[in-house]
């Protein structure tokens, strides 16, 4: 019977398809950062991001709460500051990894969180089927 709810596919199934389609579309959007991953790109102020994301992996890794900037003005606050990456979701991947290469990741990972937050979105909110 056409509209019944045995037309529909499976919560789970759904999750995983749309899951799948953030990562491969969020893979296909960031992948000329990651062929030369060794490169700053120059679109936006990346060598800022740089400088805080890097000042406050050396304060943690150093066993310290990464509270100041010494390098950049003489010296700025870094978890009062807006532009501070420390506090964003993805700076967990700074710790292991080089903060260029983690930023690039961060933006892969923002991507696709923002994909299957759509999708759930217009599911829920909206009635997409």
């Amino acid at each position: 019977m056409p509209g019944s709810h045995k037309d529909t596919i499976p919560r789970r199934g759904l999750g995983i398809v749309t899951l799948s389609i953030g990562i491969v579309l969020s893979i296909v959007a960031t992948f000329p950062l990651f062929q030369h991953s060794d490169y700053i790109s120059n679109h936006g102020d990346v060598n800022r991001g740089l400088i805080y994301s890097g000042v406050a992996r050396d304060s943690i890794l150093a066993g310290h709460i990464p509270t100041w900037n010494p390098y950049l003005c003489g010296g700025s606050p870094l978890l009062a500051d807006v532009e501070s990456w420390f506090l964003q979701p993805f700076f967990f991947l700074t710790l292991p990894f080089h903060e260029l290469l983690a930023m690039k990741i961060s933006f892969a990972l923002t991507l696709c969180t923002a994909f299957v937050g759509f999708a759930f979105l217009g599911r829920k909110i909206l009635g997409f089927q």
